[in-house]
C-alpha cells in the first residue's frame, strides 16, 4: 500500500510540474501579445489604453460566432477526451498488473517460507528425539558398561 501511494504522490508532483509549466508557459505569451499590442499601439499612433479599450458587442458576437467549435473541432476534442481517458485506464491496468506481480511475489514467498518451515521441523523434531532420548540412551548405555566392568 505504501508503494502505491508513493506513485501516486509521484504522479501528482509530476502533474503539479507539467501544469506549474504550462502556467509559466501562457503567462509568458500573455505578456508577448502585450508587448506587440503595446508596439502596435506606438506605430499606429494610438494610445495603449484606447487600443486595449473594451470591444464593441457586435464584434465580440461576430468572434464567437468564428469560434464556435465546428464538427471537426468537436471530434477533435472529442477524440482528446478519448484518448485522455485511454491514457488513464493504461495508467491503472499498469498499477493493477504491478499489484497482482506484488501479490504473486508474496504467494511465493509464503509457500516457500512454509516449505522451509516443514523441512525445518522434521529436522528440529529429529535433534530433539537425539538429544533428549538417544544421546540420554547411549550415555546409559556407556554407564552400564562401565558399571559392569567394575563389578567383576
Amino acid at each position: 500500500m505504501n508503494e502505491l501511494s508513493g506513485d501516486n504522490f509521484e504522479y501528482l508532483l509530476q502533474l503539479t510540474k507539467v501544469l506549474a509549466n504550462e502556467c509559466r508557459q501562457t503567462r509568458q505569451e500573455t505578456d508577448k501579445i502585450e508587448l506587440l499590442f503595446k508596439r502596435v499601439a506606438k506605430q499606429s499612433a494610438i494610445s495603449y489604453e484606447d487600443l486595449s479599450a473594451k470591444v464593441p458587442t457586435e464584434t465580440l458576437e461576430s468572434y464567437e460566432k468564428l469560434s464556435t467549435p465546428n464538427t471537426i473541432d468537436q471530434l477533435i476534442n472529442e477524440n482528446y477526451a478519448l484518448l485522455y481517458k485511454i491514457e488513464q485506464r493504461d495508467y491503472i491496468n499498469a498499477k493493477i498488473f504491478a499489484l497482482i506481480n506484488n501479490i504473486n511475489d508474496h504467494l511465493a514467498s509464503i509457500k516457500n517460507f512454509v516449505i522451509e518451515q516443514k523441512f525445518t521441523r522434521e529436522q528440529d523434531l529429529e535433534n530433539f528425539v537425539y538429544e533428549n532420548i538417544e544421546a540420554k540412551r547411549n550415555i546409559v548405555n556407556a554407564n552400564m558398561e562401565n558399571l559392569k566392568k567394575k563389578k567383576p
